[in-house]
């Protein structure tokens, strides 16, 4: 289970970096952020978090990456940033069970499902943040998610990675799915979003996914959710609620 700890501001100072241990630069909400939380959780990989206000960063913390991002990593004196290489580092480079697959081709493959899935992720935000067009914005991501549910049945598996427990895969993955939820939340005079009877496959995946123990122990509440989209979408992020 990680723990909960405030988001510094440019009001903070920066905590002491103990570079024997890797440091994991943070935004509790952040999905992208979460792809990388699951990767050393299920690596098991000893690392301290530290949350980072996005809205009002710390200088410190642009001094380290320039871009202002989450997921950032420290592992020493080196920096690295963004989840797919960040992710990457940590499995070639740390103890643990390989997320990733051993042969080349499979990771190729891997990477092509996330170049489609980047499009989804794409909709996804548009059906929250446009207020135009969400009906259609809806129907063009159910459209978009069909490669999903037909890769998952080309697989034969249970979870992406063709094994008994979720691979980098799922992990890269499974962020936006634990929010798609907040859709009808948000909006419920909306068409279903991922209905079952349409997407069998990806919703037993979901299921599938709420029970690993790895997502198990980071996932937030439909409720938890919903409250910091709402704030977002006022332009006023709500990172650490009372």
């Amino acid at each position: 289970m990680v723990r909960w700890s405030k988001h510094l501001d440019s009001s903070d100072e920066c905590p002491k970096i103990d570079k024997n241990k890797l440091t994991l630069f943070n935004m509790r909400y952040c999905p992208y952020a979460q792809r990388t939380v699951l990767a050393l959780e299920a690596k098991k990989i000893p690392y301290d978090m530290i949350n980072v206000n996005l809205k009002d960063r710390p200088q410190w913390f642009l001094n380290k990456n320039p871009m202002g991002k989450v997921p950032t990593i420290q592992v020493g004196d080196e920096i690295f940033y963004e989840s797919h290489p960040v992710n990457d580092y940590l499995d070639e480079v740390f103890p643990g069970r390989k997320l990733n697959p051993a042969k080349a081709e499979e990771r190729a493959k891997d990477r092509m499902f996330l170049a489609h899935y980047d499009n989804a992720i794409g909709l996804f935000y548009k059906i929250i943040l446009s207020e135009s067009d969400r009906e259609e914005n809806i129907k063009k991501f159910n459209e978009k998610m069909e490669f999903f549910e037909k890769e998952l049945a080309k697989r034969e598996s249970k979870f992406l990675s063709k094994e008994n427990e979720p691979g980098m895969l799922d992990y890269m993955t499974w962020p936006w799915m634990e929010r798609v939820e907040i859709i009808p939340s948000l909006f419920s005079d909306l068409p279903e979003i991922l209905p079952t009877s349409s997407f069998p496959r990806i919703n037993a995946w979901i299921k599938a996914m709420k029970e690993d123990p790895v997502v198990h122990g980071y996932i937030l509440t439909l409720e938890e959710h919903t409250a910091f989209f709402k704030s977002y979408m006022e332009q006023s992020p709500n990172y650490d609620p009372q």
